[in-house]
C-alpha cells in the first residue's frame, strides 16, 4: 500500500519517511480505538 502511494505521487524522500511516520501513527492509532471501523482488518 506504502509503496503504490509513493509511486503515484512520486514522493521526494523526506516526504516520503514523513508519510510513512504519519501512515505508522495512524494505524496505531487505529488499533488504540477498536471503536474505529478502520481498525477493522
Amino acid at each position: 500500500m506504502k509503496e503504490k502511494i509513493i509511486e503515484l505521487y512520486a514522493f521526494d524522500e523526506e516526504t516520503t519517511f514523513l508519510l510513512r511516520r504519519e501512515s505508522d501513527a495512524s494505524r496505531t492509532s487505529f488499533t488504540i480505538k477498536p471503536s474505529n471501523p478502520l481498525s477493522r482488518e
